[in-house]
């Protein structure tokens, strides 16, 4: 197994592996896979692999806090430097968290979101294959908060990123997460459209509105 392979690969040098483990509790169409640091924990190997996470999308973006499970060897360190770079988070905040943790809110909290998520997901989709038809392909997987898309000649992706914005409504150009000119790397163009916080009643409009620029 591939995982087991890298999980053996840091351990013969001695190294770490960092995972961000994004967006692992909104995977549509299969169970949430397992985590490399699940797997090396399993084989006794858990001091080589940090995981790092955060729930800004499984609760909300004002709460600010995210986690590292790491080893036991490397906490004091981690404390140390967590302190000197943004300082303690709020013990009260860590404290009602901790609560919903053990009393099982959490879990219950990412199941109830996923099946929404997974319901405005297949409605992002349909519409998009609805008012698009083969003008878009769609190349992200069916999971997390956004559908990724990709598409030949008609407008360049900013061009329609600013039409959106002039609508109301925000997509990303493929470009906005490259760090050199990507457009002028690539043969295709893309974007991002998110849909976390768009209600589901919102959603066929607004594709509808994308499309209608997107071919005029």
């Amino acid at each position: 197994m591939r995982c087991l392979r890298l999980i053996e690969w840091a351990k013969t040098r001695g190294g770490w592996i960092i995972e961000d483990d994004y967006d692992s509790e909104f995977q549509f169409a299969h169970r949430p896979y397992p985590s490399l640091q699940g797997l090396a924990a399993k084989t006794g190997h858990d001091q080589h692999v940090i995981y790092v996470g955060s729930l800004s999308k499984v609760m909300f973006n004002g709460l600010r806090m995210g986690y590292l499970v790491l080893p036991q060897s490397m906490v004091t360190e981690a404390l140390t430097l967590k302190d000197a770079l943004s300082g303690d988070s709020p013990t009260h905040t860590q404290a009602a968290l901790a609560d919903f943790i053990v009393e099982g809110d959490l879990v219950r909290h990412i199941r109830k979101m996923r099946r929404l998520y997974k319901q405005k997901h297949q409605l992002m989709v349909t519409m998009i294959e609805r008012y698009f038809s083969d003008s878009v392909e769609v190349i992200s997987q069916a999971a997390g908060l956004h559908v990724t898309l990709r598409w030949y000649g008609y407008l360049s992706e900013q061009e329609w990123a600013e039409r959106a914005n002039a609508c109301g409504i925000v997509i990303r150009p493929f470009n906005y997460y490259e760090q050199f000119d990507g457009v002028g790397q690539r043969d295709w163009s893309g974007a991002v459209l998110g849909f976390g916080n768009v209600p589901m009643d919102e959603i066929e409009p607004k594709i509808r509105t994308l499309a209608e620029m997107f071919k005029s």
